[in-house]
């Protein structure tokens, strides 16, 4: 199998956030099927202080372009707002940096500074700000978090707002941030920062992997639950190089701190064991995060291959993961997974096998239903991708479920283009990102209603080829009446910037009813000249959707089970942090509910504490031991539940 290894530039010309991104040859494209390492580094480059206007496309992507009729007038609806050094804030699959709280009329986007002015602003995390439901910004607010020593450097800012219980004003309401940070020769830590509406003055730290044992990199999806505040954040696991996949998922999760205007953080890793490759490499790309309004129910989906029937087709394919809390992420259980190979009904290639692409979005609807909304494209056997995607041959699709067993499988569109090629391979003032649609999810605030939005080129205007030319269309679904909206070009002929060059769109999980109509919020980035280059954030505020009389175009499966997977066995994890003081964490997976004791011994096997733990759940649960008592030294803890037991050692420092 082909692997193609992306460089782009840190600040300092450093190795970076290994990334699953596209695999191609020389003729053809498709998306990467494996844990391909592709290493994205920052470009350390002089800066201009001249921008081209923002009606103006990037020179080296000029195409004509058609301008007058089309679904929507947004002239007067686009807003620029903030600005940022760079494209590598917002790269590389969706983020969740742009929130709504209906409570507060309020929207925020969270993104990194513009740094053209030079260190310290490069590693500043700030906010734009509209209280008045989009119609006016306050832009480049802050920060959240800032590194006035040019030692951590922060990058890929997830985040939200923070609205007290009770609060109706945005003055009181805080906005905070999180994602990983770079010292410059590797990353070496996750930050977050807050800091309350108005003010300069924020509350940061960091959480180091040295600490905290995680190695893990950037948060690839998560949310902030509605009715409680919390965030989560879903990330990649890894081996301590930053490049491979160990089988486990990183969970942060923030809980507000209302004396100290913070976020407090713990971390869990849940254990999502995939198959490998013939290359050596784990069948991985991406994971994300989602909980219900009240906080309870949630899900964990990760697209990869952890299928047992080594003879079935799909055994060499990457497909969707699923697991699910009902506790709050106390315990996390795998659920029958759907089988993307059905979607043929849909799309009628003739009986293919098919595989998901690398980038997917989720949300919960108001019944607590999960959807999954990503690409599913033809898969060729043989390990071998290079397909060229024609149009009507793949598609965008959501997958749900509201039983755990059984899935919803819509088809949402068949775009035109793939992804985009962006940038100059291997060099270091443009580097070279490739990106996929960024399928995203948005709900009406009660849940009722879900909207599906993408960024396709169409090739009736700018010719066939790459999504180079991106504009956002979506489309709405009714999931009481069980109808769809037409689709709709949000930004397309609009004669606007967003024109042909709708890139790197970043949509907001809840949209906004006008009383007429759903609106979606989102943000798209306009370069200046390259990757590499200053960008500008505009606001798009008239993704208006209403009128739902489409039938959707939708059918039923039955999820496969998959009884084979090991984190279905009775399993311990090593602890972390390792070494630790004070206490530390172990996740211990179980068969069947039930009581669990831990015992602690010292090196010459003297059992020194006992600890019972009642009534836990069948799946993945997370222990805290705590060894603020013990000395410095080695000792081993054991594990029992019924007949089981399992020993391993752990170091006090």
């Amino acid at each position: 199998m082909k692997k193609l290894v992306l460089m782009v530039l840190l600040a300092g010309s450093v190795t970076a956030y290994a990334q699953n991104r596209v695999a191609k040859n020389v003729t053809q494209h498709g998306p990467a099927l494996f844990n391909t390492a592709q290493k994205s580094i920052e470009p350390s480059i002089v800066r201009s202080s001249t921008i081209i206007p923002s009606t103006t496309a990037p020179a080296k992507h000029q195409a004509s372009k058609r301008k007058g009729s089309g679904n929507h007038t947004q002239t007067l609806c686009e807003t620029q707002i903030g600005s940022a050094g760079n494209q590598f804030g917002t790269a590389f699959g969706p983020k969740t940096n742009l929130n709504y709280n209906r409570d507060l009329n309020t929207l925020t986007f969270i993104h990194r500074s513009n740094d053209q002015a030079g260190w310290p602003n490069t590693a500043n995390i700030l906010y734009d700000i509209s209280t008045d439901g989009g119609v006016t910004w306050l832009i480049d607010q802050g920060p959240i978090y800032a590194d006035n020593t040019n030692i951590l450097r922060a990058r890929y800012p997830q985040g939200g707002q923070y609205n007290p219980p009770g609060n109706t004003d945005p003055a009181n309401s805080y906005v905070s941030a999180y994602g990983p940070s770079t010292d410059g020769t590797n990353w070496t830590a996750h930050y977050k920062g807050s800091t309350q509406v108005g003010t300069t003055t924020q509350v940061q730290s960091t959480y180091d992997f040295a600490t905290t044992g995680l190695n893990s990199v950037v948060p690839q999806g998560g949310c902030v639950i509605k009715n409680t505040g919390d965030v989560w954040w879903s990330g990649r696991g890894d081996d301590g190089t930053q490049v491979t996949y160990n089988d486990t998922v990183v969970l942060s999760h923030g809980v507000w701190n209302a004396t100290n205007h913070e976020y407090d953080y713990t971390f869990d890793k849940i254990y999502v064991p995939v198959k490998t490759d013939i290359d050596g490499g784990k069948m991985w790309n991406n994971s994300a995060v989602i909980f219900n309004d009240n906080g309870d129910i949630g899900y964990i989906v990760t697209l990869g291959n952890d299928w047992v029937n080594t003879t079935d087709i799909l055994d060499s394919a990457i497909g969707i993961i699923v697991y699910k809390t009902t506790n709050g992420g106390a315990s996390w259980n795998e659920i029958a997974h759907p089988n993307q190979n059905l979607v043929d009904q849909m799309l009628l290639n003739g009986g293919f096998a098919y595989m998901t692409s690398s980038q997917l979005d989720i949300a919960m609807d108001g019944d607590n239903g999960l959807h999954i909304a990503l690409p599913v494209v033809p898969f060729q056997p043989g390990n071998t991708i290079f397909l060229g995607y024609q149009y009507a041959s793949w598609g965008l699709f959501d997958f749900s479920t509201t039983d755990d067993l059984s899935w919803d499988v819509c088809m949402i569109t068949k775009p035109q283009t793939y992804y985009g090629d962006f940038g100059i391979a291997g060099s270091t003032v443009d580097p070279e990102i490739q990106e996929e649609n960024r399928v995203q999810i948005s709900r009406s605030w009660d849940g009722s209603k879900i909207f599906y939005t993408w960024f396709d080129t169409d090739t009736a205007i700018f010719g066939p080829g790459l999504n180079n030319f991106p504009d956002a269309r979506s489309v709405g679904r009714d999931l009481d009446g069980g109808l769809w909206t037409a689709e709709v070009g949000q930004t397309e002929f609009s004669g606007t910037s967003g024109d042909g060059n709708s890139l790197w769109g970043n949509v907001c999980y809840y949209t906004i009813n006008d009383g007429t109509n759903e609106n979606i919020p989102f943000v798209i980035d306009v370069m200046s000249n390259n990757t590499g280059e200053f960008v500008n954030f505009y606001y798009e505020g008239c993704a208006s959707m209403s009128n739902f009389v489409n039938p959707g175009n939708c059918f039923l499966i039955d999820g496969i089970s998959n009884p084979g997977n090991t984190s279905a066995a009775f399993g311990v994890s090593a602890n972390y942090p390792n070494p630790y003081s004070g206490k530390t964490t172990v996740n211990v997976t179980l068969v069947k509910s039930g009581d669990v004791t831990v015992e602690i011994s010292n090196s010459i096997g003297q059992v020194l504490s006992t600890s019972t733990y009642k009534t836990l759940n069948a799946g993945i649960n997370n222990l805290t031991i705590d060894g603020s008592s013990l000395s410095k030294g080695l000792y081993f803890y054991t594990v029992k539940a019924g007949s089981e037991s399992v020993t391993k050692t752990m170091s006090v420092e």
